[in-house]
């Protein structure tokens, strides 16, 4: 049985600094074939101002706010873990589900993610069909099964 977001129009934040990584999240995404509008943006400082819609990110209808956002770790200009804390302390980004998608296997990335109220932790695979069958399955329940809060 599929969740909301089957029957609604979804904004995926994907905050990446690797190419490679943004394109095999997005045809992850693609494949599933749910309606859903994807923003990526490629560093820590990117993804604030993407939340506050501010810069080039300043017009709501073009850029609206997310109900899910993939974070990778190691971001340049802010690290993901800031980006975390940012968006858990805020009153109004709080209840935005936040999947850490990382190369880190450090159990002290782990353990700070979930001290951050992370709503999960995948580690990239180093091997790209793994990897790509982690994202479809990461899309798959975040995207079909999951139930996503409101806008």
């Amino acid at each position: 049985m599929a969740g909301n977001v089957a029957q609604e129009y979804c904004t995926i934040l994907i905050v990446e600094d690797e190419s490679d990584h943004r394109e095999l999240i997005l045809r992850s995404f693609e494949s599933l074939e749910i309606s859903h509008l994807v923003r990526v943006v490629a560093d820590g400082e990117a993804a604030m101002d993407y939340l506050h819609q501010r810069g080039e990110f300043s017009n709501p209808e073009q850029n609206p706010g997310p109900q899910l956002i993939i974070l990778d770790l190691r971001l340049t200009k802010m690290d993901g873990l800031e980006v975390l804390r940012a968006i858990k302390t805020n009153a109004e980004w709080k209840k935005i589900p936040v999947v850490i998608y990382s190369g880190s296997t450090l159990q002290q990335d782990i353990d700070e993610a979930y001290r951050l109220k992370a709503n999960s932790y995948l580690v990239k695979p180093s091997d790209a069909e793994e990897n790509a069958k982690v994202l479809r399955e990461m899309a798959r329940y975040w995207l079909q099964w999951n139930q996503l809060p409101p806008s």
